[in-house]
């Protein structure tokens, strides 16, 4: 198996939050609810992604 450094670089940085959360999965979901929080213009709901889906693209 070849090393690829976007997977190394995800699996450090997993590793690094469970450290951080010293392996707390209740630790861990509350950092999660907190960043959605910090960034929640960043996210989208289900019902976003309903309403784009029905909604007819024009393609040429």
């Amino acid at each position: 198996m070849t090393n690829d450094p976007i997977v190394a670089e995800v699996r450090k940085t997993r590793q690094q939050i469970m450290d951080e959360c010293e392996g707390n999965v209740g630790r861990l979901i509350a950092r999660l609810k907190a960043g959605d929080f910090k960034n929640k213009d960043r996210l989208v709901s289900i019902e976003q992604v309903q309403k784009q889906a029905r909604t007819p693209r024009v393609r040429f």
